[in-house]
């Protein structure tokens, strides 16, 4: 009966890490949109202010959503080691 339980937390923890790195994942295909938006505005449109605002705007967005995604992973794969 301790064997199960043992085995039962050991996949748990495994499910639980894997879901982690889904987030990441997530957190990054969500930022490489964002990049390829704003690079796809300036080289495929015409050079407004409106289109200048919104590429500059994506790109921040998706070097903040990359940030975001790495120390998320990073804080929750720590947690998830030391449970």
């Amino acid at each position: 009966m301790n064997g199960d339980l043992k085995l039962t937390n050991k996949l748990a923890k495994e499910r639980t890490q894997l879901a982690n790195e889904r987030t990441m994942l997530a957190y990054l295909r969500t930022a490489f949109s964002l990049l390829l938006f704003a690079i796809a505005l300036f080289k495929f449109f015409d050079n407004s202010s409106w289109n200048f605002i919104l590429g500059i705007f994506s790109m921040v967005m998706g070097v903040l959503f990359i940030v975001i995604g790495v120390v998320y992973y990073k804080i929750r794969n720590r947690r998830i080691e030391d449970y």
